[in-house]
């Protein structure tokens, strides 16, 4: 599962969680949760484009790792 939650703007964004924060989590049956931070820049596009990037690089690798392991 790939989950992402964060602040692509215009507003909304904070001292503590300007705008481009997004977070991703990816988990798999049996292995530990990853959960990682981003700081993204641009406009509101930008930086959803940016998210759905990190985000299905993260599964495709987590994929291929998984077919190398044999699983």
């Amino acid at each position: 599962a790939l989950s992402v939650t964060g602040i692509a703007g215009p507003t909304g964004g904070s001292p503590v969680k300007p705008v481009g924060t997004v977070w991703l989590a990816l988990v798999r049956t049996g292995q530990p949760a990853r959960v990682w931070r981003e700081h993204f820049s641009g406009d509101r596009q930008q930086v959803r484009a940016q998210t759905v990037m990190a985000g299905l690089t993260a599964l495709i690798e987590a994929l291929e790792h998984a077919q190398d392991l044999g699983r």
